[in-house]
């Protein structure tokens, strides 16, 4: 199913998306702490970052060196304190967006979605 997935965001042809939707497989991550996740917050040389979710409790997440660099060439700004998940605008992604995301993937992948639900990290 997570493969299905990660093939699926392929086809919506936005590399952000599939960047997120990755980010979240590989973490577990929260809605809350992947939108909130700041370039700051992002330590290259020790392969990790900092995520605050839920109760706003800060935690150290290992992520691949191959997926800070695939991030890092999507960046838009220099600002350290700029959202790492942003539109093509430039304006940071909002909590609509994963959903949105969720309803496309479970769209390319119909009818094998089970259950009629849309995609979290957390379902998987």
């Amino acid at each position: 199913m997570v493969l299905a997935i990660l093939d699926a965001s392929d086809t919506l042809r936005e590399p952000i998306v599939h960047l997120y939707i990755d980010f979240c497989l590989e973490t577990g991550a929260r809605r809350q702490g992947v939108l909130g996740l700041k370039w700051n917050h992002i330590d290259e040389k020790n392969g990790k970052l900092r995520l605050t979710e839920k109760y706003n409790r800060p935690r150290d997440v290992p992520i691949s060196r191959d997926w800070i660099r695939k991030v890092k060439a999507l960046r838009q700004d220099d600002d350290p304190e700029s959202a790492v998940f942003v539109k093509r605008s430039g304006a940071p992604m909002c909590e609509n967006d994963p959903y949105l995301f969720g309803l496309k993937v479970k769209k390319l992948l119909s009818p094998s979605w089970p259950h009629g639900q849309d995609w979290t990290p957390h379902w998987l």
